[in-house]
């Protein structure tokens, strides 16, 4: 498992998850792991949803480089974005 840094864009917040997450999930796993961890209030950062959904969201892939982690940004999906 490759680590990476998991970070969300909700709700006009941003933060990533304290724990690294494997780089090679499938973007639905990712999505998955985020909403579970924003209704638990596990992002640093974000405020918790219970109710929350990220249903369009889309999920972006920097690998590693320069000395900087691998990233997997969550965000929600808008018209100029992929």
């Amino acid at each position: 498992m490759e680590p990476a840094v998991l970070n969300l864009t909700y709700n006009g917040q941003c933060g990533d998850l304290p724990d690294d997450v494997a780089f090679d999930l499938s973007t639905a796993e990712i999505i998955e792991m985020a909403e579970e961890a924003l209704r638990a209030g596990s992002f640093l950062g974000i405020d918790a949803d219970e109710e929350a959904t990220l249903q369009g969201f889309k999920v972006e892939r920097y690998p590693a480089k320069d000395g900087t982690p691998n990233r997997l940004v969550c965000r929600p999906s808008v018209p100029f974005g992929l």
